[in-house]
């Protein structure tokens, strides 16, 4: 039990290699992108949903749900247990990993929401 924390810490304490910077800068970017797109677009659909005539509660909630997606996830990557004893380099890369694969996807659903949302204009 001791000797696997000691070892768990001896292991996120290594120097990373150059290579492990560079995919977790990549990494990190497209997290931070899937994250940014996926929050604007959510914002955009919710506050449509909400301020026109004839609009969704359910949707507007949903995709606030949406929004709120890909944050949480990173939070809870970035927290695991399984990822407490690797360096903070691959941590960090893991975490934007799953940041950018549910910022996608929920993009995906927000942007399905949007272009269902084409109604004619209101006139009054």
């Amino acid at each position: 039990m001791w000797s696997e924390s000691f070892h768990g810490d001896e292991r996120a304490g290594r120097r990373p290699s150059g290579g492990d910077r560079v995919v977790a800068v990549g990494a990190a970017c497209a997290g931070l992108a899937a994250i940014g797109g996926e929050i604007v677009l959510s914002v955009q659909v919710v506050s449509e949903e909400f301020t026109s005539r004839g609009g969704s509660w359910l949707l507007g909630v949903v995709s606030l749900f949406l929004g709120l997606l890909g944050p949480y996830a990173a939070i809870s990557a970035w927290r695991a247990r399984r990822n407490l004893s690797r360096p903070i380099v691959r941590r960090a890369a893991m975490t934007s990993l799953v940041a950018a694969c549910t910022g996608a996807l929920a993009i995906a659903w927000l942007l399905l929401i949007h272009s269902s949302l084409h109604r004619p204009p209101v006139l009054f």
